[in-house]
């Protein structure tokens, strides 16, 4: 039993993963909470489906009240709502501050009786439009046993500053705190944009032909061989062949390319592509479930199931860190006043004073210092971007993980027929199709080149005869070729090379599953592939072009770079306000600056992965659109030999 979850109501990367981890006490196959994307799946072959929704709810009330886990969720609706709400909160809560400070300054003159009262009325009502929230989620929490987070400790440091007279403080911390969240949410979503776009190819219903009529129905009823008709500005529900008509496509949200693809009678269409020209009748070839649309929706959702090596350390890290950094505050606070001023009457150690309100003030500096957030975010954020940048580019990674392996390729094995080259389609005396021949695709030397110029092994695989690999292999600029080689003998070859390194192997057919499977990052060709060589491996290439194994390497590298980047940064000024928090020289309001600032600046970093530009190969992208129509003229043949 597989369910799959939207979650509202977490602020806050550290509480999804301890949610998560609390879910895994229940014994499920698999739990996924992913913060970023706002899913949760769960698998499980021990509870029924009404079990599991039931421990689901328990844990969210249990653990994290704030928030709640829904089958199904308007996500654009709830994200425009939240927008506003937080808007008007950050605007009245920015004009009770500033009628505060007024009140303050000018409107009464020093030392006159209804000064503090007008100004603390002021500044407590700020107070509560900016962190009301807040404090609600934190005493639900905290009833629920679920105590440290960035809500409990955003409330208990400005509770602390309210305690110690610094009611401005307190209200300036709660509007940067706002503030910083709203900027971080904003770009939070900016990254999934390409996702979400993927995500919304789903079509709604197909229109059945019967005769002169049109009947709307869903996707997943209609049957193979039956004819759909397809309106302009209306997507493609099912895979399937022109009958009738000519129009162009967009398909962007598939392939990553701009350009319009015109299609016209006997030519293949992909579900997903959305007609922006005249009305086509197609033949469906494929059932809803079988379609490319559903197998890219499977393919997104699997990407933020499984979590890195990195990610697996940072969630690990903060666990020690928040519970750490809590103690030292509280022994920040009573130490020096009951021992070092109290028993020893020290009343200071060079500027550094022992008295409760300084103890106490550099005590609540540590606890906002002590926020795990802006780490646990900052790296999931940096692959899930990552894997935004691939889907832009018309490449589908199934996790964040083959980044981490693809940063350390050694060696990538091609498959030669429908991988570097093209099977070329001819007629037999019967005057039926059949496959033979071979001619290289424009992109193919060009993409081994830049593979080598990366200083990795480049392996040609064939089942042809030696002086025909051979010879293509020349032709293509590959050194190392493997020929007469049977479909079982490519795993054995797979193994032998991954004794030496990482291995990546590209493949199409069925023949090539097992090989895709054993590498240790699998990429299959998406337009032309078999469906069980896309099942078995790690990445798809939705475009058939070979070099988009070289895009999706330095992407990665790119993805690797960003994640160290804003791992370092995050370290670097935690450390740093932790130590100027502990001698007193940075406030509570200064805390949550840098604490904020360095959220949205991880988060901005990360997004520079989706900016990612690919560097021109001499000659490769000027063949693009002769690649594209050969690619299109292969999927006609292939689709009339069906």
């Amino acid at each position: 039993m597989r369910k799959k979850y939207y979650v509202r109501g977490i602020d806050c990367a550290h509480c999804a993963s301890l949610v998560e981890e609390a879910l895994q006490k229940y014994e499920f196959t698999k739990v996924s909470l992913n913060f970023v994307n706002n899913m949760l799946l769960v698998e499980s072959d021990k509870y029924t489906e009404d079990e599991t929704n039931g421990i689901v709810k328990k844990v969210f009330k249990m653990y994290l009240p704030s928030a709640k886990a829904v089958e199904d969720i308007p996500l654009e609706i709830e994200s425009r709502r939240v927008k506003i709400v937080q808007l008007i909160q950050i605007g009245l809560g920015t004009i009770f501050f500033a009628l505060g400070m007024l009140s303050d300054l000018l409107w009464f003159p020093s030392g006159e009786e209804n000064h503090h009262y007008l100004t603390l009325m002021f500044y407590m009502i700020g107070y509560l439009i900016l962190g009301g929230e807040i404090i609600v989620k934190a005493v639900r929490n905290m009833m629920s046993g679920f105590i440290i987070d960035e809500n409990f400790l955003m409330t208990l440091a400005t509770f602390g500053a309210i305690g110690i007279g610094e009611f401005e403080e307190a209200v300036e911390v709660m509007l940067l705190y706002n503030i910083g969240e709203y900027f971080q949410k904003m770009a939070i979503q900016k990254s999934k944009k390409s996702i979400d776009k993927l995500m919304r190819i789903k079509p709604e219903y197909a229109n059945i032909k019967k005769g002169d009529k049109v009947e709307k129905v869903e996707p997943n009823q209609v049957g193979v061989g039956v004819h759909i008709v397809v309106g302009k500005g209306e997507k493609v529900p099912l895979d399937g062949i022109v009958v009738e008509g000519k129009s162009k496509l967009d398909t962007t949200a598939l392939t990553g390319e701009s350009k319009p693809v015109l299609v016209k009678k006997g030519d293949e269409v992909l579900s997903g592509s959305i007609n922006i020209g005249n009305k086509l009748t197609n033949r469906v070839t494929k059932k809803f479930e079988e379609s490319t649309v559903s197998k890219i929706i499977q393919l997104v959702e699997k990407a933020n199931e499984s979590k890195t090596v990195t990610e697996q350390f940072i969630t690990k890290f903060a666990k020690f860190y928040t519970p750490i950094v809590v103690v030292l505050g509280f022994l920040l606070a009573v130490v020096p006043p009951l021992i070092l001023q109290g028993i020893f009457q020290i009343e200071s150690i060079w500027n550094w004073q022992c008295g409760w309100g300084e103890s106490i003030e550099r005590a609540l500096t540590l606890l906002v210092i002590a926020c795990p957030c802006a780490l646990v975010l900052s790296v999931p954020l940096a692959f899930f971007a990552g894997i935004g940048a691939a889907s832009n580019r018309g490449i589908l990674v199934k996790g964040g993980t083959y980044f981490d392996t693809l940063n350390k390729v050694d060696c990538v094995v091609f498959d030669k027929t429908g991988t570097l080259t093209f099977g070329t389609v001819k007629h037999n005396d019967d005057g039926s199709f059949i496959v033979s021949g071979d001619e290289i695709k424009g992109d193919a030397n060009e993409t081994v080149s830049a593979l080598r110029k990366m200083r990795i092994r480049v392996v040609l695989l064939s089942g042809d005869k030696n002086e025909k690999v051979r010879a293509m292999a020349r032709k293509i600029g590959i050194i190392e070729y493997v020929s007469d080689i049977l479909p079982s003998e490519k795993l054995e070859y797979v193994e032998s090379l991954q004794r030496d390194g990482v291995v990546v192997f590209v493949g199409d057919g069925i023949n090539d599953a097992p090989a895709l499977a054993k590498a240790d990052v699998g990429v299959a060709m998406g337009l032309n592939g078999t469906a069980i060589a896309i099942e078995s491996s790690d990445i798809v290439l939705m475009t058939d072009e070979p070099k988009k194994v070289v895009e999706v390497i330095s992407i990665a590298k790119k993805t690797k770079k960003i994640v160290m980047q804003n791992i370092v940064l995050v370290f670097i000024v935690k450390a740093i306000f932790l130590v100027m928090g502990m001698m007193g020289l940075a406030e509570i309001w200064q805390a949550v600056f840098a604490d904020v600032g360095v959220s949205i600046l991880a988060v901005l970093n990360s997004l520079r992965v989706l900016k990612q530009k690919h560097k021109k190969i001499k000659g490769l992208d000027d063949l693009d659109i002769q690649l594209q129509e050969k690619i299109k003229k292969e999927q006609s043949k292939r689709a009339l030999i069906k």
